[in-house]
């Protein structure tokens, strides 16, 4: 009798044993799936975290040194200031750089069109002048300007229009290339008739410079404005116009200068890399400009995906080491039981080989029959832990603010703001990590792999106690 057919026999004859066996290497084989799961799961997290982060590096001109000097026993004076051109394309061309951003913002009162009225402008009362001998509301009006002006060299790379909350509706965006053009708000085209094509005049708040800007497209946003938005028409949504940085400068009265540059990395793991290269180039005043980086999001995001990864790998260890001892225990009792038979099969002649290889086929089988319930509760189990990793990790994230995206320097040196803050802050809110866990033939590959080889070691190494006895000593010694 061929030890297949004495295999399939005792099987049979012992199916408590068998069952407990595939019970067992069922639980084993599952943790391992799920842990092997959830590695694979965040490591795709990472990668994906890694494009939408978008790995930004600003340029703009150093807080410290805005604070300008004054004569002895005054105190210092704050004025903003620009960082050069010339400076922002040579950090253009570092190779890690995938692609950038020149960023100018500025004030304007509307020339042949009317901008939107805030319900509680200041220019529309002089009892609301702040500080300061009283103002005619025509004075005030021109000094604030009721339009924010918004200079760009790539009208998609800016946060709101990459993370949706403004999108063009008609017509074409603001690039590099782009001369005389302006992307306007859809309710304001609407509320003074205009349409894609038409001419639109725009002047600083001065008085002395006019711009003819053709209307290039129309975006919407769902930005609902602060509540200072509501005090100054110029920050009203509504009221933000966005040109080529170049038309914003000519409106400023300069050539030279930009208020900041946003250089997105072709890889977040780069942003050092282009730091330090930048710092290298010593014909630009790193006293006077600094670059701001984005990488402590994703740092934050990154770290809470790769200790869930960590936890998986572990996992998966520390059932593989648990999982052979228990089932080696279980098999050396079985084995232990077994003593007579072994005695008798190798006094009749059979072979260690075949007696091994029957208690092998056995377990073998049994971890067939747990491959299949793995194969079926390991997605589901792994679903439900890796939700409940993320959350315990997503809990560590905090929200993260960063400035410098674009510096105010609107007309007169006065702070150009937005509807939602200063120009250029980044709120980037570190996300509930969410992985996304499917089943794979590689994981599945692998469990079955891993669980395999602790069937068979499992029956290899307590195979060593008896198989190395002589058949009267196993006969004899039958307790």
């Amino acid at each position: 009798m061929d030890f297949l057919h004495r295999a399939f026999l005792s099987i049979r004859s012992k199916k408590g044993s068998f069952l407990l066996q595939a019970l067992i290497l069922a639980i084993v084989a599952s943790l391992i799936l799920t842990g092997l799961l959830i590695q694979t799961a965040s490591n795709k997290a990472t990668a994906l975290t890694k494009a939408s982060i978008g790995s930004t590096v600003t340029f703009q001109n150093n807080p410290n040194q805005q604070l300008a000097a004054s004569s002895s026993g005054q105190r210092p004076t704050f004025k903003t200031s620009s960082v050069s051109l010339s400076d922002a394309k040579k950090l253009a061309s570092i190779s890690y750089v995938a692609s950038y951003n020149f960023l100018v913002n500025a004030q304007a009162n509307a020339g042949n069109f009317t901008a939107i009225k805030s319900s509680n402008d200041s220019s529309q009362t002089s009892s609301n002048n702040i500080g300061g001998p009283q103002q005619s509301n025509s004075n005030r009006s021109m000094q604030t300007g009721d339009l924010t002006i918004e200079g760009v060299s790539n009208l998609s790379a800016l946060d709101e229009f990459k993370q949706g909350t403004s999108k063009i509706t008609s017509g074409t965006s603001i690039t590099s290339s782009s001369e005389a053009a302006a992307v306007i708000n859809q309710k304001l085209a609407q509320e003074d008739g205009l349409k894609v094509g038409d001419t639109i005049k725009i002047k600083n708040v001065q008085g002395t410079k006019t711009l003819a800007l053709k209307i290039a497209g129309f975006y919407q946003t769902s930005s609902s404005g602060s509540n200072t938005a509501n005090m100054f028409t110029s920050m009203n949504p509504y009221n933000r116009i966005y040109v080529n940085y170049k038309d914003a400068n000519e409106l400023k009265g300069t050539t030279t200068s930009i208020d900041s540059a946003v250089y997105t990395m072709d890889d977040a793991s780069h942003i050092q890399s282009f730091e330090k290269k930048a710092k290298a180039i010593s014909s630009i005043s790193w006293k006077k400009y600094t670059l701001i980086s984005n990488d402590s999001t994703y740092k934050s995001l990154v770290s809470s995906i790769s200790g869930i990864g960590s936890f998986s790998k572990n996992l998966v260890y520390i059932v593989t080491i648990a999982g052979l001892a228990i089932i080696s225990l279980v098999v050396m009792m079985q084995i232990k039981n077994r003593k007579y038979e072994v005695g008798v099969l190798m006094g009749i002649g059979e072979g260690k080989g075949k007696i091994i290889s029957q208690f092998v086929l056995e377990t073998v089988m049994a971890a067939i029959l747990a491959f299949v319930v793995a194969l079926s509760v390991g997605q589901p189990i792994a679903h439900v832990v890796s939700d409940k990793l993320a959350s315990s990790y997503s809990n560590t994230s905090s929200t993260t603010q960063m400035s410098g995206t674009g510096q105010g320097g609107g007309p007169g040196n006065a702070p150009a703001m937005s509807s939602g803050g200063p120009r250029g802050s980044q709120n980037v809110t570190a996300a509930k990590t969410k992985l996304t866990v499917t089943m794979n033939y590689t994981d599945g590959i692998k469990t079955v792999g891993i669980a395999t080889g602790i069937a068979v070691l499992s029956v290899l190494l307590p195979s060593i106690a008896i198989m190395r006895l002589k058949p009267k000593e196993i006969l004899t010694r039958q307790e």
